[in-house]
């Protein structure tokens, strides 16, 4: 991708005219509960923290003409190099996920609408393994979630939204190998999900179990720091 339209997504403008302003945050967010009422706040609802899982406030700057919003700055220090920003439209009632992949790490932001995000940690390294968290987005309050790799990932959208979405390895060099899943009502997950009959795409309803994803990964271990950073300077060519 050019590096103008990167740029373009970088200083995304969302033109919203009657949302409240946010507080900026430079460090995992801890809302206000003065800021709005608290079923309009982005932030974490279930579960516990995750190591390496980041949830951060965007400042949304509003004046007559609306909002303009920065969605990415490499100086947040985020875990993400992104090289890949894709913008999805989702019907309500639709679940994307599970999915996890050993070689990239990623980043959802909600433009519009309000979703729901699980993880859960299968890292065999990770000090957080087997940990799992629940997170609710709103497009009202802005924030942009971050993690490693290693965690099972899915969204469900309990509205009509659209969410950015970034990843440090494009998908034509993942998608055929390293592109893992598991189906989202496997109790083992212990994610309270808030919803039992979502729209999925249809390979989503053969996913198998925690456990049959766990097997089938096998022992894996964090790529080295130098073979993670060539291949994400490869996937940035190709992509």
């Amino acid at each position: 991708m050019g590096g103008d339209v990167i740029q373009v997504l970088i200083r995304l403008m969302i033109l919203h005219t009657t949302l409240p302003v946010c507080t900026e945050s430079h460090s995992p967010i801890l809302p206000s509960a003065s800021a709005r009422p608290t079923d309009l706040l982005s932030r974490l609802v279930a579960g516990s923290p995750i190591e390496g899982v980041e949830l951060r406030r965007l400042k949304m700057n509003h004046d007559q003409r609306g909002c303009f919003t920065e969605v990415f700055q490499e100086h947040w220090k985020t875990c993400i190099k992104p090289v890949q920003w894709s913008i999805v439209h989702s019907q309500e009632n639709v679940f994307r996920g599970l999915h996890l992949h050993r070689r990239h790490d990623e980043y959802i932001s909600l433009i519009s609408g309000r979703a729901s995000v699980g993880l859960r940690d299968l890292r065999p390294w990770s000090p957080t393994c087997g940990a799992w968290s629940l997170h609710e987005l709103h497009g009202a309050d802005m924030a942009c979630l971050t993690f490693p790799i290693g965690l099972l990932h899915g969204w469900y959208f309990h509205e009509a939204s659209v969410h950015l979405q970034s990843v440090s390895e494009a998908y034509i060099d993942y998608g055929k190998e390293d592109n893992w899943a598991c189906h989202w009502s496997d109790p083992a997950l212990e994610i309270p999900w808030p919803f039992t009959d979502p729209i999925l795409a249809n390979r989503a309803s053969d996913f198998p179990t925690m456990q049959g994803l766990v097997d089938a990964l096998g022992e894996w271990a964090p790529p080295e720091p130098q073979a993670y950073s060539e291949v994400a300077g490869q996937s940035a060519e190709s992509g």
